[in-house]
């Protein structure tokens, strides 16, 4: 199963009152511990969904991911789970 997050600007182009991101980001922080990278400042550390980049990994993954960024003309990021990075290449937690 993969772990995703939308954009914090998806919850506030809805301009609803309590869904805007800074009303959703503590929540999604209860949810998560986020195993992928220590100490991101919009990640939770002490809930109860594990998110993780699942062990094991061929080497040719992250080549094949470049590889793709490159031939698409697209940035790499190693956290699209930001809230802010969107349209970009990444390996995808799960």
């Amino acid at each position: 199963m993969a772990y995703t997050r939308a954009p914090a600007s998806d919850f506030d182009d809805w301009e609803v009152d309590g869904w805007e991101s800074r009303n959703l980001i503590p929540l999604m922080k209860k949810l998560e511990t986020y195993e992928v990278h220590p100490g991101r400042p919009t990640h939770g550390y002490n809930g109860p969904i594990k998110v993780s980049s699942g062990g094991g990994k061929l080497g040719i993954f992250n080549e094949f991911v470049h590889a793709g960024a490159t031939y698409h003309k697209r940035s790499f990021a190693d956290d699209t789970e930001d809230l802010e990075i969107c349209n970009v290449y990444s390996p995808w937690a799960k």
